[in-house]
């Protein structure tokens, strides 16, 4: 399964997303108001078997996106099925 969430906003430069899910890096997201932190949503997506990853162009946006395993591991009796 594929799950993504897609911004529009400033986004920051394409290298940074080698490191942005890194525990302590922090990527700007305007100068002096905040700073992404993701690397707790990595360590939840790969608890789960999954994975992570981003793309931004600046001026832009960012598209996030991870992938979990299907099936009966994420708990839901019928999320294997296919019909």
């Amino acid at each position: 399964m594929r799950f993504g969430v897609r911004d529009q906003g400033r986004a920051f430069r394409p290298p940074a997303c080698r490191y942005v899910f890194e525990k302590f890096y922090r990527v700007p997201v305007r100068p002096g108001r905040g700073r992404a932190r993701l690397a707790i949503a990595r360590e939840i997506v790969v608890a789960h078997g999954g994975s992570i990853t981003c793309a931004s162009v600046p001026g832009a946006g960012s598209d996030f996106y991870f992938l979990l395993p299907g099936g009966a591991r994420l708990g839901h009796p019928g999320a294997g099925l296919r019909g």
